[in-house]
């Protein structure tokens, strides 16, 4: 697992909301929602652990994984409501918590990577 792949895997989130809108599928909302089904959550709170887990920003990156997860699955509960509008308000306001949540997210990948390549 690198940065970049994970970053970029969690993007696609995006993508998948949009999809599920336009052909109107239901989304499983607590896999969405648990921060260790993605093949990121897994690899993080799998062999991560063991490589970054002493790391704070290890810690740091776990948490907003966590909060990002929460935040796509309010999305994906909007989405399986038929209140699409509001699904996508929560996608494209800059300001919204996901995508707080998301860019936060890339912040803390990335520094967690940059902390481990400075040790």
């Amino acid at each position: 697992m690198n940065a970049e792949k994970a970053i970029n895997a969690h993007r696609q989130w995006k993508e998948r909301f949009y999809i599920a809108m336009q052909k109107r599928e239901q989304l499983n909302v607590a896999e969405i929602m648990a921060d260790d089904c993605c093949e990121f959550g897994k690899w993080l709170h799998g062999e991560a652990k063991g490589q970054f887990g002493h790391l704070v920003s290890y810690k740091s990156c776990v948490e907003l994984h966590a909060t990002f997860h929460q935040e796509a699955g309010k999305i994906a509960q909007d989405i399986n409501a038929g209140n699409f509008q509001e699904a996508n308000r929560k996608i494209i306001t800059l300001n919204a918590p996901y995508a707080q949540a998301s860019g936060a997210l890339s912040v803390g990948v990335i520094a967690m990577f940059k902390e481990a390549a400075t040790i």
